[in-house]
């Protein structure tokens, strides 16, 4: 009863979430967990938590003392990603992705149990990819725009091949060079005559 109610709960459940007993046997699995891991209840139910759910440390995988069941029913700790690394889940499907990833015992009607919680993450890590390379490209952009304000026109910006969002922008700056270029050389030939 208690095990079919907990069920329902899980189902509501927007992360990926896996009970297990002591000795790692999964006991329940929420319908995202069984998405993300790409595999059906009937395949995940009985089987070893450390079996199904390989997991990596960046592309090292777990030693044993790391694993997710000697971490909370051995070493009797919550078991999370280390500050330093990225956990990836690799799916039945061959898809592998960043995920956050956390487990931790608890007792439910004198029993114990694990419990794990797990989301992917790879839009976050897209967008935390996003943003560095869009602060490195700024940062790199800066001094050429420096130079520029102080009327140096001597070089233009690199356009990458691949575009980007700041391929329009690139192209508009050559652009302007080349015009500011144009108008420098006018600009001295006229000086030039009237010297004369």
């Amino acid at each position: 009863m208690a095990q079919s109610i907990l069920g329902g709960v899980l189902s509501f459940i927007a992360e990926g979430v896996i009970v297990f007993t002591p000795e790692g046997k999964i006991l329940l699995v929420n319908p995202h967990a069984s998405l993300l891991l790409d595999r059906t209840n009937d395949e995940l139910i009985g089987k070893h938590i450390d079996d199904i759910f390989a997991l990596t440390f960046d592309s090292s995988p777990l030693e044993p003392r790391e694993k997710i069941a000697y971490t909370l029913f051995t070493l009797e700790k919550v078991f999370t990603v280390p500050r330093d690394k990225i956990a990836y889940l690799t799916a039945q499907s061959g898809n592998r992705f960043p995920i956050f990833v956390s487990a931790r015992s608890l007792t439910f009607e004198s029993s114990l149990a694990g419990v794990l919680v797990f989301r992917d993450i790879s839009v976050e890590k897209e967008l935390e990819s996003y943003k560095t390379n869009t602060a490195k490209r700024l940062s790199e952009l800066t001094p050429f725009l420096q130079r520029i304000s102080t009327g140096d026109f001597s070089s233009t910006p690199e356009v990458l091949l691949k575009e980007d969002e700041f391929t329009e922008l690139l192209v508009g700056l050559r652009l302007m060079i080349e015009d500011l270029r144009e108008a420098q050389k006018q600009h001295e030939e006229y000086s030039k005559q009237l010297e004369k």
